[in-house]
């Protein structure tokens, strides 16, 4: 019997997630009688649930999407966005980030990164995304938002399937950056992981802070001197002083080489 309970346990924390804090919510629930999926959709257990969590039980997105399939969702969301500002309909740049962008075969989110350099718009854009009016080909809805600020939004995309195929469901990050910050923030959200960590060690070893808004001096906090410079990703790779990868060449094995060349480490 315990065994059993603790792989109910186990299944639950697989669903709920949040790390250790969804372990001992799912251990908390399991004493309580619950064991599947459909018992954590009970109103009063979902309740209990973190929004996040609440969405996975919900819609049960998709983790291991097919490249052209998450393509296909990306261009349409791409073509659609729209942004309900000042009682007038915005259009920003939106750039498909994430592994759709690096071109992995299997995509588990379909994230985009909007560029909105106009201040009194930037805080309330994303509360403004809609998707508008499709046209009769069109497939891609927003279900859900579980996380909601200033400059990240998470959603649940629903693509209803084409002739008897059921409907799926996707998770979807929305990014906002300026158009100063847009290189820096185009390498941090493309990721993959891996080659961002590299990254940021080559420049911390020089003594600078890498992340999504700029490249600072970590010991002031102030941007490097130069910096204003950095138009697209390929300018801040040559002024790191490391290798330029494609986004598609950005996997796990992907490693900065540094670059017999050195900058300034000086700060304005």
């Amino acid at each position: 019997m315990a065994v059993v309970f603790e792989e109910t346990v186990r299944r639950l924390a697989a669903i709920i997630g949040h790390g250790g804090q969804g372990l001992a919510l799912a251990r908390e629930l399991a004493h309580e009688g619950v064991r599947t999926r459909a018992d954590l959709r009970r109103p009063a257990i979902l309740a209990r649930l973190p929004r996040e969590s609440q969405a996975e039980v919900l819609f049960r997105p998709a983790r291991n999407v097919p490249l052209a399939t998450a393509q296909a969702v990306a261009a349409e969301v791409k073509r659609r966005l729209v942004f309900d500002l000042g009682g007038r309909s915005r259009r920003f740049e939106v750039i498909p980030v994430g592994s759709v962008r690096r071109q992995a075969p299997r995509v588990k989110d379909i994230d985009f990164l909007i560029v909105i350099s106009d201040a009194a718009e930037f805080e309330h854009a994303l509360a403004a995304a809609a998707l508008r009016p499709a046209r009769a080909a069109d497939r891609v809805t927003i279900a859900d938002t579980y996380a909601a600020g200033s400059r990240r939004r998470s959603f649940i995309l629903r693509a209803e399937g084409r002739g008897r195929a059921r409907a799926q469901h996707y998770r979807s990050d929305f990014f906002v950056t300026t158009g100063a910050e847009k290189p820096y923030a185009l390498y941090h959200y493309t990721g993959s992981k891996d080659y961002n960590i590299r990254t940021r060690a080559h420049a911390k070893r020089r003594g600078w802070l890498l992340n999504q808004y700029g490249l600072f001096d970590a010991a002031t906090g102030s941007r490097v001197r130069g910096t204003a410079a950095i138009h697209t990703e390929r300018d801040l790779a040559r002024f790191l002083g490391v290798t330029y990868y494609p986004p598609s060449a950005r996997d796990e094995t992907a490693r900065p080489r540094k670059r017999p060349r050195k900058r300034p480490t000086s700060t304005q």
